[in-house]
């Protein structure tokens, strides 16, 4: 099957852990379907519908902006009529709790299916640039391939990670 990892940060690469994760992602998928990667920044609206239409599976992968989905990628929805294909989020935050993606997931759920996708499964990541620069990136990796099985075996079920909190440490 043929997968695309779409990037919608819209950071700067000196910033955008987007890109690691998708890296990661992308060596695990590799070895069972064929995987290709675009920037929504560094693209245009009609080579990004091309590309998701080629795609048997497409993984809409982003930081939160202002808690709701960036707006190169809200502008790439409202620029496509029909698209095709399973849909899948990889939704980040800053924030250490992963809750505050449950905003942005149903937005990016509901520009999917209107749109013809079908969407399955949400991977749901806080604390990200902590996560990304930690002993605990181990765990966020265990968890990136966790995500990565999902769409590989077509599993509807969400996964989340955060940077574990203990009482005594918060605030």
């Amino acid at each position: 099957s043929k997968i695309l990892l779409l990037n919608a940060d819209p950071a700067p690469e000196e910033w955008n852990y987007t890109d690691g994760y998708l890296a990661t992602l992308s060596r695990a998928l590799e070895k069972k379907a064929e995987v290709s990667t675009l920037k929504i920044t560094q693209a245009q609206g009609n080579e990004i519908r091309s590309a998701v239409l080629a795609a048997d599976k497409t993984v809409f992968a982003f930081p939160l902006c202002m808690d709701t989905l960036p707006p190169q990628l809200v502008q790439f929805f409202l620029q496509s009529e029909k698209l095709a294909g399973r849909a899948y989020g990889l939704i980040s935050t800053d924030v250490l709790e992963y809750g505050h993606t449950d905003f942005a997931e149903p937005q990016l759920r509901l520009a999917c299916e209107n749109r013809g996708m079908d969407y399955a499964c949400t991977m749901k990541i806080g604390g990200a640039t902590r996560l990304a620069d930690s002993y605990y990136k181990v765990y966020l990796n265990m968890k990136l391939k966790k995500f990565c099985r999902n769409i590989l075996s077509d599993k509807d079920a969400n996964v989340g990670v955060q940077i574990p909190v203990g009482k005594s440490n918060f605030f």
